[in-house]
């Protein structure tokens, strides 16, 4: 059976953090047939950031702006997209990328992930590590076993596994 997702349709989901991180989203993915390509609408209203820079292992990438110029920092160093634009940011790269709004109006742009269940997360700029297994990071909350953020705290494989 076909399902069709009406992104006009639906409501924006707002999520904001310290600072100037606040995103506006719509989860496409959720309202077709589950499938190992997600898609999401977001709007970046002016002087905003969506994420902390960041680069995965497990998930490729890539944004297609519809309208707005939106800044794309790639490994720090800006790059500027606009409407029709498309790029991708492969996995296991090291290079860390950051979406920021840096004009004066919203932009709104579309980001595919490959949606693989089992992901790690780096987070050069605060160190962090980000590990997700179950489903894929921006999934179905509920198909998520494992979401875990953590620094500095390496310990040795064997740790804990004494009888």
């Amino acid at each position: 059976m076909l399902k069709i997702a009406k992104s006009g349709a639906m409501d924006w989901m707002l999520r904001e953090g310290p600072g100037n991180y606040r995103i506006e989203r719509r989860p496409l993915t959720p309202e077709t047939h589950a499938c190992n390509l997600g898609c999401s609408r977001y709007r970046l209203e002016p002087g905003k950031k969506s994420c902390p820079a960041h680069y995965h292992y497990g998930n490729d990438e890539a944004i297609y702006v519809l309208s707005g110029e939106l800044t794309l920092l790639f490994d720090g160093q800006p790059h500027t997209l606009t409407e029709g634009d498309y790029v991708t940011l492969p996995r296991g790269t090291g290079d860390a990328h950051q979406l920021e709004n840096r004009s004066l109006t919203p932009v709104e742009y579309l980001c595919f992930s490959t949606m693989e269940p089992a992901d790690v997360i780096m987070y050069p700029n605060s160190g962090k590590i980000g590990v997700f297994g179950g489903g894929a990071p921006g999934g179905a909350e509920s198909e998520v076993s494992v979401r875990q953020w953590v620094k500095d705290d390496a310990i040795d494989y064997w740790a804990g596994e004494e009888d």
